[in-house]
C-alpha cells in the first residue's frame, strides 16, 4: 500500500504512476476553482472498481435554508468574497452526484455526518419540510434511481452538516 498526497485540482505530478484504488477529498471541493475538472481528474486516475470518497459541507440543511432566506448566505460562505478567499465554490450534493455520473463514477453510498445538539432546534421544521420534499422526489422525472434519491435527500440531509459520497469507478 502507498499513500501519495497531492492536489488533484492541479496537473498531476505523477503521470506515469499506475491507477489508484482509492482517492479521497475531505471537505476540499469547495476550495477548488473547478470542481468538474477535479472530479474528472480523480476519475481518470482511479482503477476500474476503485473508490472515490468525497466529503463536503451540506448546504441544504434546514439551518442553511433559513440562513439563506434571512441573510442571503449559507454555511461559511460570505455574501461577498474577497480575492484571496479560499472557500468560494458552493457545491451542492446533487451537482456532485451529476459529476460522478458524467465521469463514470457510480455513486454507491451517501452518508450524512456532523449532527450537533443545537441542530435539534431544526427537527420540527425538518419534519414539516421532509414530506413535501419526499413527495416531490418521488414524482420527479430523473435517471437517478429512487434508492439514491432517498439517500441524497433523506430526512438526515435536512439536519446533518456534512455529507460523504462513496463512488466506484465503472469498468471501461
Amino acid at each position: 500500500m502507498r499513500y501519495v498526497p497531492t492536489d488533484l485540482s492541479r496537473d498531476f505530478p505523477f503521470a506515469a504512476e499506475p491507477a489508484f484504488d482509492v482517492i479521497t477529498s475531505i471537505s476540499g471541493i469547495m476550495c477548488f476553482g473547478n470542481t468538474a475538472q477535479f472530479i474528472g481528474r480523480c476519475a481518470a486516475r482511479l482503477a476500474p472498481g476503485g473508490l472515490l470518497v468525497v466529503s463536503n459541507d451540506n448546504c441544504l440543511t434546514v439551518r442553511d435554508r433559513l440562513s439563506y432566506l434571512f441573510t442571503g448566505r449559507v454555511r461559511r460562505f460570505r455574501l461577498l468574497f474577497e480575492p484571496d478567499e479560499g472557500n468560494h465554490q458552493l457545491v451542492q450534493h446533487q451537482e456532485l452526484k451529476r459529476l460522478f455520473d458524467v465521469h463514470g463514477v457510480e455513486l454507491k453510498r451517501v452518508l450524512y455526518t456532523a449532527f450537533y445538539l443545537e441542530d435539534l432546534l431544526y427537527v420540527p421544521l425538518a419534519a414539516l419540510l421532509w414530506p413535501w420534499q419526499w413527495l416531490r422526489l418521488r414524482r420527479l422525472r430523473s435517471s437517478t434511481p429512487h434508492a439514491h434519491r432517498a439517500e441524497l435527500f433523506g430526512f438526515r440531509s435536512l439536519l446533518h452538516r456534512h455529507y460523504v459520497f462513496v463512488g466506484e469507478k465503472r469498468a471501461e
